[in-house]
């Protein structure tokens, strides 16, 4: 799936190839980026094992090996991969184009088992990067592959749905127009990414021209760009009783933790929090660490275990500690390989939850970032968790930027725990999952916030109790 404005619901890396896949849409994402030099061969050296079978008429692709290469040297853990070396040669007869680099990447990295893992296209690359960023320029337009609408005997490409008041809406583009060309370019074989790309591509009030076929008819549109913040991901409102909620949609962008601190900020008299992270699939680990920050005043906020770039021969990783104190964030690592230790201290957000009790609401699909932050604030804050068990995905991806014909590659690098040491999982074989303190469940259909909330209710009696037992005697 794509979405031409980077609706971070609509994207769908995580489950790549997964049809019926309980994974959250959007796959999280950690923050370590890391260049890696392109080269033919592990280590500057091509030592091809003997199941390589080199066939002379098919040469070897460099930018599909610099791929291999740089999955070897960050995916946690090689062996997953198998003979290296073989399959850095296995497709060199049917890689013709560019696009053939990335999509027989991605078979190869399929051996893993690990549907994380995968190998992005320029289009995707550039997507990424203005999802993170939290602005970019669109026209406000979903597109999905064909055969995810129905099909389409006339395009690949077809139009999800106009988003209302955007560009695409009030120029006429509507559900179920195929796509086919764009500024006069044949799109028949793009992909959504690609066509997105094209479609973004150009800065605020200029013009795209899109071709779409329509019930057997050509209509052409040209649409005006403008530039598309982010809509905020944290939403707050006052309970009552003096107890705040605040729902955090994501830790997709690296807004969240700002968004976090303005509404705290804005309920800086309540008594109490609910701070709900069910349907949170995650994001970015640097944001569900700050925003963790807000919460605990000091204490562990999660360790991890993560490949370092080296040697599939001799893979070696970082083991860290990330531990907030009134100084700042003590970043604390150990080398596997070399036996070294190094100790930064990095600024960090202010304490604002001041002791006041915290509710942690949780579902199945509160994953990765959002796990990171449940458990910083159970384990070092002993705030209370109610809901259901989360997801149990305690790995995390690394994106190493530039490999080769202008792609990224992700793959899963790190291990992370909750300051007491447990592992939620790794979303698939093992998920465990973060256990709640109250198991409440939900009424099937039940809206958040409506009145069929039973874990918002629950939370509120809690708070309500535990408000009552801190007031002084005769109050």
């Amino acid at each position: 799936m794509g979405s031409i404005d980077q609706n971070l619901e609509a994207r769908d890396d995580g489950n790549r190839g997964q049809k019926g896949s309980d994974a959250p849409v959007f796959d999280p994402m950690s923050i370590f980026s890391k260049p890696v030099p392109r080269s033919g061969s592990l280590d500057g050296k091509l030592a091809l094992s003997p199941q390589a079978n080199l066939d002379p008429k098919c040469p070897s692709n460099p930018d599909y090996i610099a791929f291999i290469d740089a999955a070897a040297r960050n995916i946690y853990d090689p062996k997953e991969l198998g003979d290296i070396e073989s399959l850095k040669h296995k497709y060199d007869c049917d890689i013709r184009s560019t696009a053939d680099v990335f999509k027989y990447a991605d078979q190869s990295l399929a051996v893993t088992g690990d549907r994380f893992n995968h190998a992005m296209s320029p289009a995707e690359a550039k997507q990424f990067d203005r999802v993170v960023a939290g602005s970019y320029t669109g026209i406000g337009l979903e597109i999905v592959p064909a055969e995810a609408a129905g099909g389409s005997n006339v395009a690949a490409t077809v139009v999800k749905r106009p988003v209302p008041g955007r560009p695409a809406e009030q120029a006429g583009l509507q559900p179920g127009d195929a796509i086919l060309e764009i500024d006069g370019k044949d799109v028949h074989t793009m992909s959504p990414a690609e066509i997105s790309d094209r479609i973004t591509n150009g800065r605020p009030g200029t013009q795209v021209d899109i071709v779409v076929d329509r019930k057997g008819e050509r209509v052409e549109k040209l649409v005006t760009r403008q530039a598309i913040e982010a809509p905020p991901v944290v939403h707050d409102q006052d309970l009552g009783d003096g107890i705040a909620y605040i729902k955090i949609d994501n830790f997709g962008t690296s807004t969240e933790a700002a968004q976090l601190a303005e509404a705290m900020d804005k309920h800086k008299n309540a008594r109490a929090f609910v701070v709900d992270v069910r349907d949170n699939p995650g994001g970015l680990v640097d944001q569900s660490l700050k925003s963790a920050e807000l919460f605990v005043k000091s204490g562990v906020l999660m360790t991890s275990r993560q490949r370092h770039d080296s040697s599939p021969t001799a893979p070696s990783y970082d083991e860290t500690t990330y531990e907030a104190t009134s100084q700042g964030l003590n970043v604390s690592s150990f080398n596997t390989a070399s036996q070294q230790r190094s100790r930064f201290t990095d600024s960090r957000l202010p304490y604002k939850a001041a002791d006041r009790p915290v509710v942690v609401l949780t579902n199945g699909k509160s994953a990765s970032a959002s796990e990171i932050f449940t458990g910083a604030l159970h384990d070092t804050a002993h705030d209370t968790v109610i809901g259901t068990t989360t997801f149990g995905k305690g790995i995390g991806q690394s994106l190493v930027k530039n490999v080769a014909a202008g792609g990224y590659l992700k793959v899963t690098s790190l291990h992370y725990l909750t300051p007491s040491g447990f592992w939620p999982g790794d979303a698939d074989k093992n998920k465990f999952g973060l256990k709640e303190d109250i198991h409440i469940d939900n009424p099937e259909g039940a809206k958040p916030m409506s009145a069929d909330d039973a874990q918002l209710s629950g939370a509120v009696a809690y708070l309500k109790t535990r408000l009552s037992q801190a007031r002084p005697a005769g109050r």
